[in-house]
């Protein structure tokens, strides 16, 4: 079915109330994807230690090398790029 000037003329935009389910929404995500995980991390850095037969600041270096990569990857990787 083709689109009619007239459809694109009548449609009406989304609700006030869509940008605040959009954030809690972007924030709910964050927290459950990025932060609990990096939180609880830490706790467990003791017994992988144990396992890896490697130092305290071992651990902690590699946890942050991670980070740190994901970071640069993020700020070089542009939108629309398709390299990866």
């Amino acid at each position: 079915m083709p689109i009619v000037m007239a459809d694109i003329y009548s449609f009406k935009a989304p609700p006030e109330s869509y940008k605040w389910l959009i954030l809690a929404l972007s924030t709910f995500t964050f927290t459950f994807v990025v932060a609990i995980p990096q939180m609880s991390l830490p706790v467990l850095f003791a017994e992988i230690s144990d396992d890896l037969g490697l130092s305290l600041v071992q651990v902690l270096f590699l946890a942050s090398l991670v980070m740190v990569s994901l970071a640069c990857y993020l700020f070089i990787q542009r939108p629309g790029d398709r390299s990866a």
